[in-house]
This record gives C-alpha cells, sequence and structure tokens, in this order.
C-alpha cells in the first residue's frame, strides 16, 4: 500500500494535488513518511481555516445564522484591547476570513 502511494506521488497521479516538480523527489527517502506534518499547514491553514469558511460560507443547512456571526464579531473585536503588544495580530471579523494569517486561526482555535 505505501508503496502504491510512495509511486503515486512520485508519478503525480492526483492533478489537484501537484503543482509542479520539486527537487525532493529525487531524494532516496520515503516522502510520506520523511517529511514531517507541519502545525501551521496543516492544523491553522488547513482543519481550522477549512472548519470555519465551512461554518462562516458554507451550505445555509450547516451555516452558523447571521446573528450568531455578527456576536461573534462583536466578541472578537471586543478582545482585542486585552491582546499585549507581542501579538502580530489583532482579532479580525469572521466577514475577513479570506484574509486571515496563520496566526488568526491559531488564536481563535486557542
Amino acid at each position: 500500500m505505501l508503496h502504491c502511494v510512495l509511486t503515486g506521488f512520485r508519478t503525480k497521479n492526483d492533478d489537484e494535488y501537484h503543482k509542479g516538480n520539486t527537487p525532493l523527489e529525487r531524494l532516496p527517502i520515503d516522502m510520506i513518511k520523511a517529511v514531517p506534518i507541519d502545525y501551521m499547514h496543516a492544523v491553522c491553514l488547513g482543519t481550522m481555516k477549512r472548519m470555519l469558511k465551512f461554518w462562516v460560507r458554507g451550505k445555509q443547512s450547516v451555516r452558523i445564522p447571521n446573528e450568531k456571526i455578527y456576536d461573534a464579531d462583536k466578541e472578537l473585536i471586543s478582545l482585542r484591547q486585552y491582546f499585549p503588544s507581542e501579538f502580530v495580530r489583532l482579532p479580525r471579523s469572521l466577514n475577513d476570513i479570506e484574509y486571515w494569517k496563520a496566526n488568526e486561526f491559531r488564536t481563535f482555535l486557542l
């Protein structure tokens, strides 16, 4: 099974996943096991971003009601005054979710 996945990675079987060539393909390593999953891309920009966009912009049947989003936005904005100056980004509205950085998704998650 792993050989199939590894071969599929090197032969670029998934057109939606592969954007081009990488020099890492030439390394004699198992790409699946040797490359660690990083928190920022997997959790913050992956899972958290996908879930929030699903809840805020998704189909009507799963979307958070607009009045609840408005309440959450007010709460996020009100929290700004409590953030220390060492924090790079202050909380923003859920309406700006397309422009959020990984740090903002992490802060929202935590």
